[in-house]
């Protein structure tokens, strides 16, 4: 919803995009702000935007040929 993209998948794709997203910001970014279920909600929210934006890249390509 916050950049208006769609990981393919439908509502499983975007809750596993999200899951691995907010993986990634917390390793990436460390762990700083609140927390909700254990995930520190800054750093998961910006590595599920660039999860997404990196997905969305990949898939671009790929549907280019």
């Amino acid at each position: 919803m916050i950049i208006g993209k769609d990981i393919p998948g439908g509502i499983i794709g975007n809750i596993i995009a999200g899951i691995i997203g907010a993986w990634i910001g917390g390793k990436l970014l460390g762990q700083w702000g609140p927390t909700l279920s254990d995930f520190y909600i800054f750093p998961a929210l910006l590595g599920s935007i660039i999860l997404i934006f990196i997905v969305g890249f990949i898939l671009k390509l790929m549907n280019k040929d």
